[in-house]
């Protein structure tokens, strides 16, 4: 009949079966292989698993990875996080030796991804600092923060405690850094044998503690991450003349230097000469500092 496949014709059934067709009559053939049930649920749920991480990558809260990070074996803290993972700011907190209070950077400090492949690449800018800062990180090897300038005023040195809140000082911080290799990750290849250094020129210094108006400028300078440095003066006619050695031995600061007045600043600089140190035997407007 017209319309009807015949199946005994040995030409259509080696057709049929080559197509893979049933022979129905009446009924119209099906081609191909049904999809597994398997198969099928698989595909469906690995669907919406990149759907569900291309929507919550993108907005992934910084705060939920922040306080995973091992940020405090290296001095630092985060706080008050906002935005994501991938653009937001956050205060930043440094103290040098554990046990002592954070001293919190002025302003907010951002970040911003610039590189999502290896090497990664994140770009931090702050109101005090002279341009981005990079951190930049390799697979198998520690992050490393680039180098930088920053001005910040010398009150800030009053969350440190002791001795800074009893001078109270004043003036202007400038601080310049190396390029830090940061240790936080315990896989990573070890750090460069060759510390990092750093230097921290405090202008027109100075001190609440007396009424001399400026004490001079002073120079800091050590090397990351070694818990020591050393301070002088800059110029050799100012009131105050300083010679410092600091470091710490694992409970508190060790102070070793000397400190000299001039003459004329003597008499209004008693309270802050007996503060620092005791009077050298030889010279009254003299003081060796040492704890």
């Amino acid at each position: 009949m017209a319309g009807r496949q015949r199946c005994w014709r040995p030409s259509a059934l080696a057709q049929a079966i080559k197509s893979g067709s049933a022979c129905n009559s009446g009924k119209p053939q099906r081609q191909g292989k049904l999809m597994q049930p398997g198969l099928s649920l698989r595909m469906i749920v690995a669907a919406l698993v990149v759907g569900c991480l291309l929507v919550l990558v993108p907005r992934f809260p910084a705060r939920w990875i922040i306080p995973c990070l091992p940020l405090e074996r290296v001095g630092l803290t985060l706080g008050e996080v906002r935005g994501t993972l991938w653009q937001g700011s956050a205060v930043l907190g440094w103290r040098p030796v554990a046990g002592q209070s954070w001293a919190y950077w002025p302003g907010r400090i951002t970040w911003e991804w610039q590189s999502l492949w290896p090497p990664w690449q994140v770009a931090f800018h702050n109101a005090q600092w002279q341009g981005a800062i990079p951190l930049t990180w390799r697979y198998g090897q520690s992050p490393q923060l680039g180098a930088g300038r920053a001005a910040l005023p010398a009150q800030w040195l009053n969350q440190l405690g002791a001795p800074w809140n009893t001078i109270q000082p004043a003036g202007e911080l400038l601080l310049q850094w190396a390029t830090l290799t940061l240790p936080v990750t315990p896989s990573a290849a070890p750090a460069p044998s060759v510390p990092a250094t750093w230097r921290l020129e405090w202008q027109q210094a100075q001190a609440g503690m007396v009424n001399v108006g400026v004490l001079g400028s002073y120079v800091c300078q050590g090397e990351w991450p070694r818990p020591a440095f050393s301070c002088a003066g800059v110029t050799p006619l100012q009131p105050l003349q300083l010679q410092l050695s600091v470091q710490h031995d694992g409970t508190r600061w060790r102070w070793q230097g000397q400190a000299t007045v001039a003459a004329s600043q003597a008499a209004m600089m008693q309270g802050m000469l007996n503060f620092m140190g005791r009077r050298h035997p030889d010279d009254p407007n003299q003081v060796v500092i040492g704890n």
